[in-house]
């Protein structure tokens, strides 16, 4: 059952963290997705998987500082995932693929499926981290790692990286990982579902690729690299 407490609480951190303006940008965003969704999720049935249904932030217990930060779980679209990689270089299957705020594991699958060959995820809730291993198994997809903890702290593998994000978290917090990855001494690229936040990447990461709904974006020092 819904917490109205909570959920009154959780919308006053939001509108304190990231304005009222984005605050009702990010309801009005899981709206629309809830009206866009399909009644029967094919990958969940093709897979034996549960990846589809959402889960607020106030329906988990996280016994940690930055849970306040955090966001909801929701499910990227398999489409919307090829979609946006097929933004990245060819060469990437062989980058570490690190997928900020996993959930429930779905975009794990879909990176091992589009052939990453190193694949990451890093999770806040061990309640969701729990199903993410539980969907791994049903999938049959091995060769993930799972790490449980703060985006905040996580040490960045070295070598080149794709980093995926579904809108985890707000300026204050997005602001930060973007620092640490912007020192990352190789190529990387970010993939952001839901760019609620992307003045947060500021000069730092340059954008490939920008809808409404995604953006693709390399480091500065990738682009230079490159160039």
């Amino acid at each position: 059952m819904l917490d109205f407490a909570q959920l009154s609480t959780r919308f006053r951190e939001m509108v304190r963290d990231d304005g009222l303006n984005n605050a009702l940008k990010n309801i009005y965003w899981v709206a629309r997705r809830k009206v866009r969704s399909r009644p029967i999720d094919q990958f969940d049935v093709l897979h034996g998987t549960e990846t589809s249904r959402e889960v607020s932030l106030w329906q988990l217990t996280i016994p940690h500082p930055d849970a306040k930060l955090g966001s909801h779980y929701e499910a990227t679209s398999p489409e919307l995932f090829l979609k946006a990689c097929s933004f990245l270089p060819p060469a990437a299957v062989d980058f570490s693929f690190i997928d900020i705020g996993c959930g429930k594991g779905r975009v794990l699958i879909l990176a091992k499926e589009y052939g990453f060959k190193k694949v990451i995820g890093i999770e806040l809730s061990g309640e969701l981290l729990e199903v993410t291993r539980r969907n791994l198994d049903k999938s049959g997809v091995g060769g993930v790692d799972l790490e449980h903890g703060s985006a905040l702290d996580y040490r960045f593998p070295e070598g080149p990286l794709v980093v995926f994000m579904f809108n985890p978290f707000g300026p204050p917090a997005l602001t930060q990982v973007v620092e640490n990855l912007a020192r990352h001494p190789d190529f990387v690229y970010l993939i952001y579902i839901n760019p609620q936040h992307k003045a947060s990447l500021d000069v730092r990461f340059l954008a490939l690729h920008e809808t409404v709904d995604f953006g693709v974006y390399q480091s500065s020092q990738t682009a230079m690299e490159m160039a």
